[in-house]
């Protein structure tokens, strides 16, 4: 994405098009009666705020999160079975890993910066002590595959290859 300035008329556009598409998506998942939701939108807030919709990344980053998720599901199960003790001792090897091939790059299909993000979000307390795994997961597929399809879709109609380029 370059850094060219948008204008008032295309960002509202742009502003009106991702609100509905986001809208969409909740009315989506309500109808499915999904309840973690949230990592469709965690991967949509990641591809388009980080990523400014780079289709190149898409692949690696969709790659990184689902392993994201199951490291979190990983340690949610510690946590569950072990309790507290192994659960810390692992989460720090795990997250030094993560991170260890994050900065690295060394295995960027496999774990990179959006691993990362879902493991450090999935290890917070709220979703350790009642996680749905399968709707964490399902939501999120649902979402990436939503938002690259209708993303891809509307750029397409704008005649763009990417939003904001000239």
């Amino acid at each position: 994405m370059n850094d060219t300035k948008v204008s008032v008329k295309e960002g509202i556009l742009l502003a009106v098009i991702l609100t509905v598409l986001l809208a969409a998506f909740s009315i989506i998942t309500g109808k499915i009666g999904y309840t973690e939701a949230w990592a469709g939108y965690m991967f949509f807030w990641f591809w388009s705020t980080i990523r400014h919709f780079e289709k190149e990344l898409v692949i690696s980053d969709f790659l990184n999160s689902i392993v994201g998720i199951a490291l979190g599901f990983g340690v949610f199960t510690i946590l569950h079975t072990y309790g507290m003790a192994v659960f810390e001792s692992v989460t720090l090897l795990v997250l030094l890993v993560v991170l260890f091939f994050s900065i690295t790059k060394i295995i960027p299909y496999i774990i990179g910066d959006t691993t990362f993000l879902f493991f450090t979000v999935l290890t917070s307390h709220a979703l350790l002590s009642d996680a749905n795994y399968v709707q964490i997961s399902a939501s999120y597929v649902l979402g990436a595959i939503f938002f690259i399809l209708t993303i891809s879709f509307v750029f397409k109609l704008m005649h763009k290859t990417e939003p904001f380029s000239d």
